[in-house]
């Protein structure tokens, strides 16, 4: 009998955190009005726009232009800090241009097991809620959640995202591969060339799959519903490199 207990009462609290991660996973990309701000910078051949404002989605946070910037290496840096004033700032770029079908590829590195448990790392496609396709690195608040990253087709239900753990490894190559009628997610350890092992893999083949439009590419570095890290500390990510390959016609 107390097997039995104990055994159900590990199925309600696994449920309840898969509910509270779709939850987060679909409120914290709140509508907000759009930054602005003229700080841009190069990065993997292209242009982006840095987010600039003291108050916008997702969290709400505040967004610092000079958390975003590149190294000699030309790695881009992703970071959250806090101020003077004790005000907690993050960091979000955007690209100028819209790709469409095809495949979008990051190369990331970082402590992703120690990220504190509100820090939440997004690179993504987006037009506006309903046309977002994602992958996260983010446990919603759970400190102990061990399924640390997620593929998502917004807007997120059980059924539009699979989430996996990404263990211990300090750097990961994502490709997320957008069609009209599937989108295609993996994710390799290391930089995903040939040999690599593949980490997680999930394809989408549901209703809403958004039409290519004016989309952009977002990478960020944020906190779920602009709490501050419960560990009190920094974090930073450093996003490798960014390739597109557009889809064949």
């Amino acid at each position: 009998m107390c097997r039995a207990v104990r055994k159900s009462q590990f199925v309600v609290a696994v449920v309840l955190v898969v509910v509270g991660i779709i939850a987060e996973t679909a409120t914290t990309a709140e509508q907000l009005p759009a930054p602005t701000g003229s700080a841009k910078l190069a990065f993997a051949g292209l242009t982006w726009q840095c987010k600039a404002g003291p108050r916008f989605g997702p969290g709400p946070n505040g967004w610092a232009p000079d958390l975003a910037w590149v190294d000699q290496q030309g790695w881009l840096h992703l970071k959250i800090a806090k101020d003077a004033a004790g005000k907690w700032w993050c960091a979000e770029v955007i690209s100028d241009k819209s790709f469409g079908y095809g495949e979008y590829r990051f190369t990331f590195a970082g402590l992703f097991s120690e990220l504190d448990p509100n820090v939440v790392l997004g690179l993504f496609t987006y037009l506006d809620d309903d046309h977002e396709i994602d992958f996260e690195l983010a446990r919603w608040g759970q400190a102990a959640e061990l399924k640390n990253a997620q593929f998502v087709m917004q807007p997120a239900t059980a059924s539009r995202m699979y989430r996996f753990a990404t263990g211990d490894l300090q750097r990961l190559t994502c490709s997320l591969t957008w069609t009209a009628d599937r989108v295609q997610w993996r994710c390799w350890q290391g930089t995903g060339g040939p040999g690599a092992k593949s980490l997680a893999a999930w394809t989408f083949t549901g209703s809403q799959i958004p039409a290519a439009s004016q989309e952009k590419v977002h990478m960020n570095l944020w906190l779920m519903r602009g709490q501050p890290p419960k560990d009190g500390h920094s974090a930073e990510v450093v996003i490798e490199s960014f390739e597109f390959r557009a889809a064949a016609r």
